[in-house]
């Protein structure tokens, strides 16, 4: 569940987004804070250009930079990511999405402690922050801090969102690491009956003997 996230680049074919060196500076902030997601390169560009403003507040320029940053991830350009995210944390250290957008991204690298850090702090800002917690759950499992990985996991599927089916099938494994095979068996089970054809579900169920 390499959960991965977002997008801004050049420009759309066809109509849509002007040319970076045509886009005005209003165009350009909009497209930079409501560009489609499937459109990274346009939106990196636009935020790009929108942060050359000067009448922006520091909060603003790092929501700006949590948007750049969260379209470079999406792109695969994890260093460009954590350079915005780092702004933007710096800029508004209140920003629960730029905390859980760099902690995605050390995530993604396999940076575990950073990635834990990083979601700690956004749930500590937004402890409602489902996404993070979950991330940080897999992040647990992957350090084989299984409890851990059983308390985050656990609130994330008993949450109002309810989950997915890789929170059922980390949870799983972290039970798995603690030797409750019942407990294991049941949340890949769970995982197969919600996505039948799910091989990562399959394989560890057939390893618990």
């Amino acid at each position: 569940m390499r959960v991965v996230v977002l997008a801004l680049f050049m420009a759309l074919a066809g109509g849509g987004v002007a040319p970076a060196q045509t886009l005005d500076p209003e165009t350009a902030l909009d497209t930079c804070l409501n560009g489609a997601e499937d459109d990274s390169d346009a939106v990196v560009t636009a935020c790009s250009i929108a942060l050359e403003r000067t009448d922006l507040s520091p909060v603003g320029m790092g929501v700006l930079h949590q948007r750049r940053g969260t379209a470079a991830f999406q792109k695969g350009a994890f260093g460009s990511a954590v350079f915005d995210f780092n702004e933007a944390v710096r800029l508004d250290p209140k920003s629960d999405a730029a905390f859980a957008g760099r902690g995605l991204t050390y995530y993604t690298l396999e940076q575990y402690a950073q990635a834990i850090r990083d979601l700690s702090a956004a749930l500590e800002l937004n402890p409602q922050h489902s996404f993070a917690q979950s991330i940080r759950g897999i992040c647990y499992v992957r350090i084989d801090s299984y409890e851990s990985a059983v308390e985050d996991l656990t609130a994330v599927l008993n949450s109002k969102r309810g989950g997915t089916p890789m929170d059922s099938y980390y949870r799983g494994l972290a039970y798995l690491g603690l030797g409750d095979k019942a407990k294991a068996r049941a949340d890949l089970k769970k995982c197969l009956a919600q996505v039948p054809d799910q091989s990562s579900c399959k394989q560890a169920l057939s390893q618990i003997k």
